[in-house]
């Protein structure tokens, strides 16, 4: 159905957010792809309605320009914080890159550089060997060039454990970081979000309300609520979430008087907004930022951890362990990357927003200076 219409839209709404239900279902919990589609969705709704304005002959001036600017108004100071939000994951990132870098300037040690410190320690003793003038035997060298081998192994293996000391402080930064970082978001969510009252609204008189300006106030009440499911799950994502889905739960809008925007657009609304609850709820009051490529880079990050200290707990590091250590310090790498590749994407869609609310709020503008 042609979305430049009333009900073509409410069609739109509806497979926008059942193409968006199955995302959710095949994904990770608030995964990259997830939000970056839910994102796409809000901008496309978002575009559509700007559109539709254009099509109802709405009177010029009237109370309906001022619900659409404060409407966009809203997105615009949401997604301001959803930008900072997502954008310090580059501080975040950067300790990171201090943890990889520490095991990067180490030589690791292979089984070959294990056969060059014992060639290194039998040319040293032959060398000597000439030079006073003695014969090489085999007892002499079991004598003195092995204690040279134990002796340079060992220097080896100090290096090694140093710079096993030196990840795990830097691992300790990079958790700081993380626990600054949530902590700056929440401020947020509580200075910016708050007052935004990103809640369903309350039920409405259909005859008095959602039937005015030829159906526009309808389309406006019915974009206010998606936009408000959608920026939660975006700000919970990428921003910080309080552990409680009580947000997700309809704050009384009730249904079943709200059939006049079309049950399944209602239905489908309602089906997602639960199983974002449901999943909150599940993770047992976890609090601070959901999205799940930041979650699995904190826990790449401290199996890492264990993995060092139980290591340096053992006295040494032979080079078969080292080579476990570097293969999590690789699964840690390519965590952080998928993380800041997203965060990337993410800031970049909204960018592009910001661009279109601009837009589409001079175009209404235009629109009604020119009639």
């Amino acid at each position: 159905m042609d979305p430049s219409s009333v009900n073509g839209f409410y069609s739109f709404l509806t497979r926008g957010i059942d193409d968006l239900e199955s995302v959710f279902l095949s994904t990770n919990f608030m995964s990259i792809q997830f939000l970056q589609r839910a994102l796409s969705l809000l901008r496309s709704f978002h575009t559509q309605l700007t559109l539709l304005v254009q099509k109802l002959h709405l009177p010029v001036g009237d109370k309906w320009l001022d619900e659409y600017m404060d409407e966009s108004s809203k997105l615009w100071d949401a997604c301001h914080v959803i930008k900072s939000g997502i954008s310090s994951i580059d501080t975040y990132y950067s300790a990171a890159l201090n943890i990889t870098s520490s095991l990067d300037s180490h030589r690791p040690i292979t089984p070959q550089l294990s056969r060059q410190v014992t060639n290194f320690s039998f040319s040293l003793f032959v060398l000597t060997c000439i030079l006073l003038r003695n014969k090489t035997k085999k007892d002499s060298f079991e004598k003195d060039c092995l204690p040279n081998k134990v002796i340079l192994s060992r220097i080896l293996n100090v290096d090694a454990f140093v710079c096993l000391k030196q990840v795990i402080r830097a691992i300790a930064g990079c958790r700081r970081e993380a626990v600054g970082l949530e902590e700056e978001n929440r401020g947020l969510m509580e200075a910016r979000i708050q007052p935004l009252s990103l809640r369903f609204e309350e039920r409405v008189s259909i005859e008095s309300k959602l039937n005015g300006f030829n159906g526009f106030r309808g389309v406006l009440y019915a974009m206010r609520n998606v936009s408000s499911l959608l920026l939660m799950v975006l700000l919970y994502g990428l921003v910080y979430c309080y552990g409680d889905s009580s947000d997700f739960v309809l704050g009384g809008c009730g249904y079943e008087g709200c059939l006049f925007l079309g049950s399944a657009f209602m239905m489908s609304t309602a089906r997602l907004q639960q199983r974002v609850a449901a999943e909150i709820g599940h993770m047992g009051g976890a609090q601070g930022m959901l999205l799940h490529e930041f979650r699995r880079s904190k826990v790449a990050m401290e199996e890492l951890r264990g993995e060092l200290e139980r290591r340096g707990s053992q006295g040494g590091v032979e080079w078969e362990s080292e080579v476990a250590i570097r293969e999590r310090v690789e699964n840690l790498r390519a965590c952080f990357g998928v993380l800041r590749s997203g965060a990337d994407n993410i800031v970049a869609q909204l960018d592009d927003f910001f661009d279109e609310i601009v837009e589409g709020r001079k175009r209404l503008l235009d629109f009604c200076s020119h009639r």
